[in-house]
């Protein structure tokens, strides 16, 4: 069953024609993510049309835009609604490529919204500025049970995309931290 904030945030998109796919922790699940927002990316002109029409949604309420990113906060659920601008992470191919990757090869559907697979949300976490910080989120989702071994195939996307060198060091930090001695043994299984 999905999430009412996706939901609600599903209502408001279609309503404004975006196509979007979930990227962030709601794609991953509840059991296995703390997020309480909801990150959706669109294609680059997808962004620059919905952010001012979404500006002016009564059901929503304007935060703040950085660097291909605009918060808003949906009134309704409380809760963040990040819209991300595909091209962040698409290298060296374009922004369309990245989005019809996703669409075609890197999520799924369930109740007519596609969500992202974990390798692909753990992509663009590691692709961000603030990176750390979701590497973080990504050791609490494979504490949770999603099998550390999608690392292998974010490195993949990478390769695809052209961004190998900025992932590599990433992955490798993140495969460090997983061999703490206090998260060996859970993940051990994983």
């Amino acid at each position: 069953m999905t999430e009412p904030e996706i939901e609600r945030a599903d209502q408001i998109l279609r309503r404004h024609g975006v196509r979007y796919i979930v990227v962030g922790g709601q794609a991953i699940g509840k059991s296995v993510s703390t997020t309480d927002d909801v990150d959706v990316l669109v294609t680059t002109g997808d962004y620059a049309e919905t952010v001012p029409k979404l500006r002016d949604e009564p059901e929503l309420k304007f935060e703040w835009e950085e660097g291909g990113v605009t918060r808003f906060r949906i009134l309704a659920a409380g809760v963040p609604l990040d819209i991300l601008d595909a091209a962040t992470f698409a290298g060296d191919r374009t922004d369309e490529e990245f989005f019809a990757f996703l669409r075609e090869e890197e999520s799924t559907e369930r109740d007519g919204i596609r969500f992202a697979s974990a390798a692909a949300v753990w992509y663009t976490r590691l692709m961000i500025r603030r990176w750390k910080t979701y590497a973080e989120k990504i050791l609490r989702n494979a504490i949770g049970g999603v099998g550390a071994g999608r690392l292998r195939r974010v490195e993949e996307i990478s390769e695809r995309f052209g961004t190998e060198a900025t992932i590599r060091e990433r992955v490798d930090y993140v495969r460090a931290e997983m061999r703490r001695p206090d998260l060996e043994y859970i993940l051990h299984d994983n």
